[in-house]
């Protein structure tokens, strides 16, 4: 096999490898990196989701365990903060409340109690407004406890009644100074359990996954920012692999003449 032959197989083997080395493993629920963040109005704006992984997944109903509703969900995240985008089909937008609650576990160990500070956000849908809480759950303690210092997160939503559907929006702070906020670093997986209820006192409840006591085994996985390198990288394979072909095909075979 010619010299020419093997520097070509090499730049192919380093192209193939700058395309595929980046990406995540897609039984995880996964965030992309965004470089301008969504406006958190419960408004679906012109291209401001675009850059978000789309997820879709069941909710159980937690009377009979059965699968109940499909919710769609857009994730992606920048240093500052994870935007999260929900949307699910609901025959009323209740006078009283629909709630919609999100459980980071973490230390991803399968359990939402005592063991650290694990942390929730929680958004009540009301046909006349709604209410967001940002809040956590530390060691020793049975229940959760809201923000007081630092209720910097954001929530909102719609509600089409054409479509009979719910629209939310959620901006959760992960890269703050205070220590009751997520505190997850770039390309960590977190335990995380959804729970919606329609009307409260709940009428019905559903779950992802179907028991939340021990939902770690469904983890999310945050974007990290670009890499640099691995882009320069790919850049570069790709620019050696169009030199090689330009060089085979266009420079012509050295030939020996024997007079």
């Amino acid at each position: 096999m010619s010299l020419k032959r093997y520097i070509g197989y090499f730049f192919f083997i380093l192209f193939m490898a700058g395309i595929f080395l980046p990406f995540s493993n897609a039984a995880t629920l996964v965030s992309n990196w965004c470089s301008t963040p969504p406006t958190i109005d419960g408004g679906i704006g012109a291209g401001e989701w675009d850059a978000a992984y789309p997820n879709s997944f069941y909710v159980y109903d937690e009377s009979s365990g059965t699968p109940a509703k499909l919710v769609a969900m857009w994730a992606m995240n920048d240093i500052d903060n994870l935007y999260l985008r929900f949307q699910w089909n609901d025959d009323t937008n209740d006078a009283y409340y629909d709630i919609i609650v999100i459980y980071f576990d973490e230390d991803n160990n399968g359990n939402w109690s005592c063991d650290g500070v694990e942390n929730y956000v929680m958004l009540y849908l009301n046909s006349t407004g709604s209410i967001f809480t940002d809040g956590y759950i530390s060691i020793g303690c049975g229940c959760g406890i809201t923000d007081l210092v630092s209720q910097d997160g954001n929530g909102s939503y719609s509600y089409d009644s054409g479509t009979k559907s719910y629209t939310v929006e959620f901006a959760i702070p992960i890269g703050s100074a205070y220590s009751e906020d997520l505190q997850p670093a770039a390309g960590d997986l977190l335990g995380i359990g959804i729970e919606i209820t329609d009307g409260a006192p709940p009428s019905k409840g559903y779950c992802y996954p179907e028991n939340l006591t021990s939902y770690g085994v469904v983890t999310f996985q945050l974007a990290s920012p670009p890499n640099a390198v691995g882009s320069f990288f790919i850049l570069v394979s790709i620019i050696c692999a169009i030199t090689f072909l330009i060089y085979t095909r266009l420079k012509p075979e050295s030939k020996l003449i024997i007079l």
